[in-house]
């Protein structure tokens, strides 16, 4: 799933994927802006079936946080 995430916020940002990995973060890809955050977010929700709240919206500026929010919901 990490894997699959990592590929589908390199296709939302438009970069290559070797340039996300599992420690990436909004702070570490200059593409990952709050504009690139919200498709990110719907990227994740149609792919995974899931929903953000309001709290997890904040809390989703990095991989690692995504993943254990889409953890969280399946």
């Amino acid at each position: 799933m990490e894997q699959q995430l990592m590929s589908l916020i390199a296709q939302t940002l438009n970069i290559d994927e070797h340039l996300v990995q599992p420690d990436s973060s909004s702070e570490t890809l200059e593409q990952w802006d709050s504009l690139a955050h919200m498709n990110i977010i719907f990227a994740v929700e149609d792919t995974f079936g899931i929903t953000f709240d309001d709290e997890q919206l904040s809390q989703s500026m990095s991989i690692k946080q995504l993943v254990a929010i889409i953890k969280l919901q399946q």
